[in-house]
């Protein structure tokens, strides 16, 4: 199972999208027989639903989480929008604050059931925003989704991977931050490896701390930018999709956004190379609705009594440390490690890139 996002799921998230606009509103629709869907209020609150997701980027990323916000509160249409139309940039700002960083959990009806790590200051660096305390400790009920947000400044990658280096580390409480999900957005279209470094840097980090060996990593590639060459969008995504597999996930919208201001459905803000108007917002945030549902579907699982026969020291956490050699084990129950510590397994079969710095 913790295989399926890795091809299945990933080849659905790359399908082409089409754009179209007519009664002026602009439209996008995935191919037939596609499992991605526009999801409605109740249908982005069961893909967020018990869940703790971090997002790490610039302000597009903040953008994203305001609309995702806004569509569990059903508060703009979840599958269309007027091109160049505008409700979201400021919507919410007294939660997410430009510039800063912010963590609310929300229930159903996208209102706030407890906002008690809201930073609300600006200038809140992403590793210090990430790795505090209260946010490290935030569990989301059954009822309730904790969504976390740290601005990193364009170009987001360096502060991302800053961000990733502290988690693998012991200061303030990175070893407890296991949310299950993280979004970090990608900007530098002219990178063909910063995607690679992120996920060495995430696997690193479950590495030094296994709790996160749950979590999912999403890569959400850069989307078109102004001026931005159909040759450098198409580089860029197709190094980040060589880097995904097991437990890091790319969401590759490059290509797709490049349609859609190709076919007039999505526009730019004036005066900004990167930021987009609604359309641009909202489709974003469907395209991650869908890949944390096909994260969930996917989700691997540890027994937390398995022992293997000869010691009960030797769990799933002594499994995750060698993989490759563990996973053969027999259990005192008779079962192997890999039936038993699904999760832990999971990292042998994971490409795992070759370098970060």
């Amino acid at each position: 199972e913790t295989e399926r996002i890795g091809h299945s799921g990933a080849q659905a998230l790359r399908a082409p999208v089409e754009w179209s606009v007519a009664g002026g509103k602009a439209r996008w629709r995935w191919p037939a027989g596609s499992p991605l869907i526009n999801r409605d209020a109740a249908a982005a609150f069961d893909a967020l639903r018990g869940t703790h997701t971090v997002f790490l980027g610039n302000s597009v990323t903040r953008h994203v989480v305001i609309a995702l916000h806004w569509l569990l509160g059903a508060r703009i249409p979840h599958d269309s929008a007027r091109p160049g139309r505008h409700a979201l940039p400021e919507a919410e700002s007294s939660i997410w604050a430009a510039h800063g960083a912010a963590s609310a959990e929300l229930d159903a009806r996208g209102r706030v059931a407890s906002d008690e790590c809201k930073h609300g200051q600006r200038g809140l660096s992403a590793p210090r925003a990430v790795v505090n305390c209260c946010v490290a400790r935030r569990r989301a009920g059954n009822a309730s989704t904790v969504l976390t947000y740290a601005f990193t400044a364009t170009p987001s990658e360096p502060v991302a991977r800053a961000t990733l280096k502290a988690w693998a580390g012991a200061q303030n409480c990175a070893p407890e931050l296991a949310p299950d999900f993280v979004v970090i957005g990608l900007t530098d279209v002219k990178s063909t490896s910063e995607a690679q470094n992120l996920a060495a840097l995430a696997a690193r980090a479950a590495k030094a701390h296994p709790r996160l060996r749950r979590t999912y990593f999403f890569l959400v590639t850069a989307l078109h930018k102004k001026k931005a060459t159909r040759d450098a969008l198409q580089k860029h995504e197709a190094a980040a999709v060589a880097a995904g597999g097991g437990r890091v996930v790319v969401v590759p919208v490059s290509m797709s956004t490049l349609r859609g201001v190709a076919a007039g459905a999505l526009q730019h803000d004036k005066g900004n190379s990167y930021h987009y108007a609604d359309a641009g917002r909202v489709f974003e945030g469907q395209m991650l609705l869908n890949a944390f549902a096909l994260a969930k579907k996917a989700v691997c699982r540890d027994d937390g009594a398995w022992r293997m026969r000869e010691t009960s020291a030797h769990n799933c956490d002594w499994v995750f440390e060698a993989p490759a050699e563990r996973c053969s084990a027999q259990g005192r129950d008779g079962r192997p490690a890999a039936d038993a510590c699904a999760c832990a397994c999971a990292a042998a079969r994971a490409p795992r890139p070759a370098t970060a710095r």
